[in-house]
């Protein structure tokens, strides 16, 4: 029976905390938006942007590269290829 002295008490404090948990999300707009999230899962990702914006920059191929890097095609001629085009 002394126990309930000290279980009521703290159920009461327990009760309270969750109450004022609740009004706060409330208060800070955690229920605005209830559907999107379930949503958003049918959406894909968008793609990252790319780290270097300068498009030249990929273009060059530097000491570090061991791949066959294409360039675009400069005057007139076929860069891969070395010939002019048709």
């Amino acid at each position: 029976m002394n126990v309930l002295y000290f279980l009521v008490p703290l159920a009461l404090i327990l009760a309270a905390v969750g109450v004022a948990a609740f009004i706060w999300s409330v208060r800070s707009g955690q229920f605005d938006d209830v559907e999107t999230p379930g949503v958003r899962v049918l959406f894909e990702d968008e793609k990252p942007a790319p780290a270097n914006p300068d498009p030249e920059a990929d273009l060059h191929v530097t000491s570090h590269d061991h791949g066959h890097q294409a360039r675009p095609p400069q005057d007139g001629v076929d860069a891969e290829k070395g010939d002019q085009p048709t």
